[in-house]
């Protein structure tokens, strides 16, 4: 038997509490007459099928008569509570029913990495933290250990986790998730109170630390915690202000199987377009453009399947904001609809690697960034410019390299020195900016060292032709020039996610055979 199993917080006290409010004048779950006893309080509740046309119906109605389609799907939830604690085990879409602000968030991960083991795993997701936000999978349908599943777990949160069970002797032979627990079991669902019971040891359990310790990397806030009134203000004043912060949008759960088509977002009972992408624009235009006083908190978002169903629950719009901020000396980041501290080992390991890079500011002396003739601030493009033709270096911005075809172009830096050097200038506007440029030096830096399609060729000729001297050195300085106008050393005012994007980075250019070194940039 395959199900699916969600824990309740704590605070959670009483099965009333379980199901999300039904607003008024819609269908709501129907409660279903138990045929047996269990040894512990149980409630079933259906959710009647609501016929409805398929999402193609409009658009191939204009061909075929197509009103005889119509799809119909219907769900179930049963509610178990079991050592002193309240479950909710759901088939098809029960879970749209189910009060997601009262669910433990990490249920389904916590669970399957105290329980699985690390040597048998089927699948491993894992996700940045940062305003652009990004989900890596790799699943295999062999049993593998971590390594195999080669995702850098060390430096990225893992959302999903899912193998084989260690423990031989359980009912749970597999299991896997993020928020919910996917298993399979010989038991029967009159067996199920004993499944439950054995799933809140395995959540409450510790043995995590032996094969996954980094998970403690990012540690979940819980709501009592004195830290998170302060932080939600900061949040809120991020939202209002969005210029200059580590903020972003991205979905707070962790969808598998079926991929959104589109969002809805509801709540103030304005007539609104699906939204098939999610971006940060297009979420501060519905706050902008609402009714409510909180709109964070009013304002829900749903995502849908082709056929027009829910996939996840609706989630407040508050919960698909990413934030990364700086309070009091330790990070926090807001991600996924919860508050993360992130370990203050971590931090000072992650910061320790990148002040170990090379400084060259001083070295280079490369001109300010300041404004044009008009009082305007410099593009990127004339800032290059300015600089190659004060220093009479070699200019390559915008001079891209075509590799396997005419729309596949790498930038190979913007600016090459008299010594070799490799400059990759950005201005230090967001984690996704600077994440463009390490991406940027990570690619230039692996087709030179393989001359793919002749890359290392062509620079070279552009180098020799430009100051009239021998080729580049055998082992090329990659230098990442940015610009901000922060006080201090480049390392230690870079975005926390920046630099774990740079050391991550950093691996890939040494590999290469280049040298990485930063140069600041003075923002006036």
């Amino acid at each position: 038997m395959k199900i699916s199993a969600y824990l309740y917080r704590k605070e959670v006290t009483d099965f009333a509490q379980l199901l999300k409010p039904v607003p008024n004048g819609m269908l709501g779950p129907v409660a279903l007459k138990p045929k047996v006893k269990l040894s512990v309080p149980f409630q079933a509740w259906s959710v009647p099928g609501r016929k409805k046309p398929p999402s193609w119906a409009a658009v191939a109605g204009e061909l075929v008569d197509t009103s005889a389609f119509v799809n119909v799907s219907n769900s179930l939830v049963f509610l178990f509570e079991v050592d002193s604690r309240f479950f909710a085990v759901s088939f098809g879409h029960g879970h749209s029913i189910l009060n997601a602000e009262l669910l433990e968030p990490e249920f389904g991960l916590r669970t399957s990495v105290n329980a699985v083991d690390p040597n048998k795993l089927a699948a491993m997701q894992v996700r940045t933290l940062n305003e652009n936000s990004r989900q890596q999978r790799s699943q295999t349908s062999n049993q593998a250990s971590i390594a195999d599943l080669d995702l850098d777990v060390e430096r990225e949160m893992i959302r999903f986790v899912r193998g084989k069970v260690g423990d031989s002797t359980s009912a749970v032979k597999s299991l896997g998730g993020s928020q919910a627990v996917a298993l399979t079991t010989k038991s029967d669902l009159k067996e199920i109170p004993k499944v439950l019971s054995w799933l809140l040891k395995a959540y409450e359990s510790d043995a995590y630390k032996a094969s996954f310790p980094y998970l403690d990397n990012f540690v979940p806030l819980k709501k009592s915690d004195p830290a998170v009134p302060p932080l939600i203000k900061l949040l809120h004043e991020a939202i209002a202000k969005p210029a200059g912060q580590r903020i972003g949008v991205a979905s707070p759960d962790d969808i598998f199987g079926e991929e959104p088509d589109y969002y809805r977002i509801s709540g103030d009972r304005k007539r609104r377009d699906n939204l098939e992408d999610l971006t940060l624009a297009d979420i501060l235009d519905q706050i902008a453009s609402s009714t409510k006083t909180e709109p964070l908190e009013d304002l829900k978002i749903t995502p849908y399947n082709a056929g027009g169903d829910p996939i996840r629950t609706a989630r407040k719009l508050r919960d698909y904001f990413v934030y990364e901020v700086v309070h009091e000396k330790q990070t926090y980041v807001f991600c996924l609809g919860q508050w993360f501290r992130i370990d203050k080992d971590y931090v000072k390991k992650v910061n320790d690697q990148v002040r170990s890079l090379p400084d060259i500011t001083n070295d280079l002396a490369l001109p300010d960034w300041g404004k044009d003739e008009d009082g305007k601030e410099l593009t990127e493009g004339t800032y290059n410019e300015d600089t190659a033709k004060k220093h009479q270096w070699l200019l390559l911005d915008k001079k891209n390299f075509p590799i396997g075809g005419p729309h596949q172009k790498v930038e190979i830096a913007d600016l090459i020195t008299h010594k070799g050097d490799f400059l990759c200038v950005k201005r230090m506007e967001s984690s996704a900016t600077l994440s463009h440029l390490f991406s940027q030096a990570a690619v230039s830096a692996e087709l030179y060292t393989e001359d793919a399609a002749g890359y290392a060729t062509h620079v070279n000729q552009k180098y020799v032709a430009h100051f009239g001297s021998a080729s580049l050195p055998a082992r090329p300085r990659m230098v990442l020039a940015i610009a901000t106008d922060k006080s201090g050393n480049l390392a230690d005012v870079l975005f926390f996610f920046s630099k774990v994007n740079l050391v991550q980075r950093r691996r890939i250019v040494e590999r290469a055979g280049f040298t990485l070194a930063l140069s600041k940039i003075e923002k006036k």
